[in-house]
């Protein structure tokens, strides 16, 4: 597949996700959107292309942050600055880079002092808390069972 502008690409995705196809679509973006080849010529349409791909895991980021209001704790808003854009230049080829930032995805437990966990694989993923405590049960904060439709 070959993509013109980062308007193609964003296409793309979007209609794996429409389609039902969230494991595609993971393994494209860790991947090279499949295999695809990108035909872009400057850097500036570089930079669109991943300022899209940014923009459209943001978008996800952001429905999943709409599903649901915490009761119980408070988002810090550090997910949602955490996709990252790096454009660099190696031997005369341009290559993009878009990822998460650690620094703001990794965080420390509420309640078991020295553990961390990732954002981005925990929303993915989901989590069960281990322990029997009074927050168990309770949906987001005890458990998850991972967004359904996740890209990330």
């Amino acid at each position: 597949m070959r993509f013109k502008n980062a308007s193609d690409i964003t296409k793309y995705y979007q209609k794996l996700v429409n389609e039902g196809r969230a494991d595609e679509l993971k393994a494209s973006i860790s991947g090279a959107v499949a295999g695809a080849t990108i035909s872009l010529v400057s850097e500036k349409e570089l930079k669109e292309a991943a300022d899209a791909l940014k923009g459209f895991l943001l978008s996800h980021i952001k429905r999943y942050f709409d599903s649901y209001s915490p009761v119980i704790y408070q988002r810090s808003g550090e997910f949602l600055n955490s996709i990252m854009v790096e454009i660099t230049k190696d031997s005369g080829k341009l290559r993009a880079r878009v990822y998460f930032d650690s620094s703001k995805t990794i965080r420390d437990s509420f309640f078991d002092g020295g553990a961390q966990g990732d954002t981005v694989l925990l929303l993915d993923r989901g989590w069960q808390v281990q322990k029997d405590v009074w927050f168990k049960d309770i949906e987001h904060f005890g458990y998850f069972d991972g967004w359904p439709g996740s890209v990330i």
